[in-house]
Formats: structure tokens, C-alpha cells, sequence
């Protein structure tokens, strides 16, 4: 154990003795790492040790226990939030309970929310150095530094994406963690981010109405020709301006091939442009988000079912080729494997291929029993199996909607965050925040009449004292204290419960 550097603390904590350790910590025992870089509480978590967990955090020594970074081989770091999210999410919700702070000033009620542990990007560094990342007004200082330059690690390693990665749907709804992504995202983040969306779409319509506005290349060619056979003509009094008359022609024909090519590129930049608006859109507006997350679930379906689609399509391609030949659209192998796949989403055009007079079949039963078997595996099999595979991909991401929205919206927040400039931090980044809750209004004006009201007659031994985790009581104990609770409110109201018998 000396080898480790472990205390009697971390001896405690390692093997779950709650006295001893409540004892050392009353005694004033120092808050050390281990050789590994854990304290006691890393410990207690690690072993699996609730209880124990929970005392700590309920303890007044929450804050130094939860102040604990071990570095990975990869760059990242371990914190002992991470460890609660991983693996007791009850403690987790618990250490978020504790985060909050609740003050009352008359009739305005208001309450600290504390993100130091849930945004440790800057903050986790200083602790075991001993040094706080934060001003007196609890922002961002300028000076302070990430735990690392790589943004996939700061991103990956966010406590909201482990809470993500690990599914605790329940945790996003903590009033702490629903501030920190509000407090975020209504900063600047959200300017930012829509200052982006603006250049882009400025972009995007500026590319549009050129290529809506610009000449066709086949229209240019000609126009560049004749010109040139202009120039060509008009100057050839002398042999300097001839020798410039055939440097502008062959610029010119530079020019159009340079222009083809470039337009070509522009049809390929139209349509990424207009497919990226929609991911913005993804992001930007969640209700409409959700059916471009179920296209691309679908498209990615297809994409898995396409190997054997294409098996199919060169079987039927390679036969039409070879029994309709004569016909215009299997005259060579390209058209005819387009074909095929024009024919299999409805596109069969029987009458022209079995019935015009000037191309009849080479050989027609083969061809009837081809089409016909086509009829049956294609059109009718594949295609349902198309649609029931893209059905299910639907029912799946609407069951998983809640997922996919706060999966868009951790990851829009992270990306913003890590794309902000450096002098922007110190007024996006902070320690705790203070929410009022201060009624105006309808608000106040329910709430006198509330207090004026008459209250209903309910006696002391009606009320239930809530436990510190409430997660922990199972259902039966839970309908006891209901059922424990709805008798002494009727017997405090003389409500008779006794059944009268028919007459």
C-alpha cells in the first residue's frame, strides 16, 4: 500500500468502512491521490460501494471529493462525475441535486446552479494543482487552458456525452443539466451559430442565382467561336496583331474548356450545397430534425440491401441485354442495366417492348417468361421489402425521438463550444449561474389567492418525509405510503369509508 500511496482513507473507502471514514474526515484528514491519481471517493465509486457514495456526497466534503482528474494514456481524463454517470446514475442525479443552491428574498425565490462539474473542460486541470480557472464573478478567466488542445477528446469526453453514450435519458431532465445546455446555448453560442447559418445561406443563394443567371456552356462555345473567327479576320494587317489575334483564340479555346469543367463542378456544388442546408436544419430546428435523422436511417438501410438489389439488377440487366436486343433501351449493357432499374419502380413500358411491330423479340417466350418472373421479384418482392425495411427504420427513430433530439442538441452545443474563438470564452464559460423565480403577474396574483384560500385540514402524520433518493424505494413501499397517506387525510376530514349495504 505504500507502493500506492494510498492513506487510511483510501484504505477505508476502497473496502467500504462508512464510520471510519466519516471519522477521518471529521478528524480532518487530508484529501490526497493515490500513485493512480484517485482519492477516497474514486475509490468508493469504483468498488461499487452506494452507500458509502451517498453519505460523501450528502456530506459537507462533496465539493473536494467530486475535485478529483486522473489523466488517460489517450489524452482524456477521468473525473468522479463521469465515473457516478457511468455507473450509478442515481448518485449522479444526487451530485446534480447538490449542485443546486436555493434562496429565498421575500417573494422571489432564486437558485445557484453549479456547472463546474459538468463543464470541467477548463476547470478539471486546476484542481489538483490547486487553482481555480475562474474569476471572482465566477467566468472564465482569460489565461485558462483545456486539459487538451484535441477537440474530438474535449468533445468525446464532455460529461453530456458520456451521458449520451450511456443512454441516462433521466439526467438530461435535472434542472442543473437543463440550465447548463440553456445557459450555453442562449449565449453566444446561439449567435454564433446563426451568424454561420446566415453566411451560409448567403453563399448558398449566391451560388444558386449564378448558375439560374450564368450561360450555358453550349451557348458560350458558340458565341466564343464566332468571335474569335471575328478577331481572326479584322486583325491581320500586321504580323504583331496576327500573332495576338491567335493568343486570344487559343485563350478562348481555354477559356471553354475551363468553363465546362467548372460547370460540371458547380452542378456537383448545387446539390451538396442544398443537401447541407437540410443537416443545418437538422440541427437548428429538432421537430423538423427528426425526419431528416429517418432519411438518413432509411438511405443507410438501402445503402446495406443495395449489395444485393445490384445482384439482381445485373441477373435481369444481363438477361433483357441478351433476349432484347433489337430493343433501343437494351442495345448495349449500360442501358440496359438502367433500364431494369427504371422498370422496377413501375416503369415496365410492356407495350413498347413486346408489342411494336418494328422490333418484335428475338425470342419472345423466353422474353414473356423473364418479363414476368421480373414482374414477381422485383417489381412485387424487392420493392415491398424496400418499404417495409424503410418502415421500420421509421418506428424506430420515432421511438427513440427523445435519444435523437437531445443527441442533436449536446452535439450542436459541443461543436459551437469548440469552434468559439478563444477571446469569446470568458463570457460563454461560467462556474454557477443564478435563476429568479420571482412571481409577476398572473403568477402573483394565483399565489395571493392561494395563500387566502382556506387549506384543506391535513394532519402531520399525513406527510410522507421524502428520502434522499427517492429512486431507491420500490413500488410496494411507495403504495404503502400512498394508501398510509389518503387514510389519515379522510380520517382528518371525518370522511366515512364504510360501505353502505343495499336496502
Amino acid at each position: 500500500m505504500y507502493l500506492l500511496q494510498m492513506t487510511p482513507l483510501h484504505l477505508a473507502a476502497k473496502d467500504g468502512h462508512i464510520d471510519v471514514v466519516e471519522l477521518l474526515l471529521d478528524k480532518g484528514a487530508k484529501i490526497l491521490q493515490d500513485k493512480n491519481h484517485l482519492n477516497y471517493f474514486d475509490h468508493a465509486i469504483d468498488n461499487g460501494h452506494t452507500e458509502l457514495v451517498k453519505i460523501i456526497i450528502n456530506s459537507k466534503y462533496w465539493r473536494s471529493a467530486l475535485r478529483s482528474t486522473r489523466r488517460k494514456a489517450d489524452g482524456s481524463i477521468d473525473t468522479p462525475m463521469r465515473k457516478l454517470i457511468r455507473q450509478m446514475p442515481k448518485m449522479a442525479r444526487l451530485a446534480c441535486d447538490k449542485c443546486i443552491e436555493k434562496t429565498t428574498k421575500g417573494e422571489t425565490e432564486s437558485e445557484t446552479h453549479r456547472y463546474e462539474f459538468l463543464d470541467d473542460t477548463y476547470s478539471a486541470e486546476g484542481w489538483a494543482a490547486g487553482f481555480s480557472a475562474y474569476d471572482n464573478n465566477d467566468m472564465l478567466k482569460r489565461d485558462a487552458e483545456p486539459y487538451t488542445n484535441s477537440f474530438f477528446i474535449r468533445k468525446k469526453n464532455h460529461p453530456l456525452n458520456v451521458m449520451l453514450e450511456c443512454d441516462r435519458q433521466e439526467l438530461f431532465k435535472h434542472p442543473v443539466v437543463k440550465s447548463l445546455m440553456t445557459s450555453k446555448w442562449h449565449g453566444i453560442y446561439r449567435a454564433l451559430y446563426m451568424s454561420s447559418l446566415l453566411m451560409y445561406c448567403v453563399f448558398l443563394a449566391a451560388l444558386t442565382g449564378f448558375l439560374i443567371a450564368a450561360e450555358h456552356p453550349q451557348s458560350a462555345n458558340f458565341t466564343l467561336r464566332a468571335e474569335s473567327h471575328c478577331i481572326s479576320q479584322d486583325l491581320s494587317s500586321t504580323t504583331l496583331e496576327e500573332i495576338a489575334a491567335y493568343v486570344v483564340m487559343v485563350l478562348s479555346v481555354a477559356n471553354l474548356v475551363i468553363e465546362e469543367w467548372q460547370w460540371q463542378v458547380g452542378a456537383v456544388s448545387i446539390f451538396f450545397g442544398w443537401i447541407n442546408l437540410v443537416l443545418y436544419v437538422q440541427q437548428m430546428v429538432p421537430l423538423i430534425g427528426i425526419y431528416v435523422v429517418m432519411f438518413t436511417h432509411t438511405l443507410i438501410t438501402f445503402a446495406k440491401f443495395f449489395i444485393v438489389a445490384i445482384i439482381y439488377t445485373l441477373a435481369f440487366g444481363l438477361a433483357f441485354y441478351t433476349v432484347l436486343h433489337q430493343e433501343g433501351s437494351f442495345e448495349d449493357v449500360p442501358k440496359s442495366l438502367i433500364k431494369t432499374w427504371a422498370m422496377m419502380i413501375g416503369e415496365l413500358d410492356f407495350s413498347d417492348i413486346f408489342n411494336d411491330d418494328m422490333n418484335k423479340p428475338a425470342f419472345p417466350v423466353l422474353a414473356y417468361i423473364l418479363f414476368v418472373v421480373f414482374m414477381i421479384i422485383m417489381s412485387i418482392l424487392i420493392m415491398n421489402l424496400l418499404v417495409g425495411l424503410a418502415v421500420g427504420d421509421i418506428q424506430a427513430v420515432q421511438n427513440t425521438a427523445a435519444r435523437t433530439r437531445l443527441e442533436t442538441e449536446v452535439e450542436l452545443i459541443l461543436d459551437v463550444e469548440i469552434l468559439t474563438p478563444k477571446f469569446l470564452l470568458p463570457k460563454t464559460v461560467s462556474r454557477c449561474k443564478e435563476i429568479s423565480y420571482a412571481p409577476t403577474g398572473c403568477r402573483q396574483w394565483f399565489k395571493r389567492c392561494w395563500n387566502r384560500a382556506k387549506p384543506m385540514v391535513v394532519p402531520s402524520s399525513a406527510y410522507v418525509k421524502p428520502p434522499e433518493t427517492r429512486d431507491e424505494i420500490s413500488i410496494e413501499e411507495r403504495l404503502d405510503e400512498m394508501s398510509d397517506m389518503i387514510r389519515s387525510l379522510m380520517k382528518a376530514n371525518k370522511i366515512d369509508t364504510t360501505e353502505k349495504k343495499a336496502i
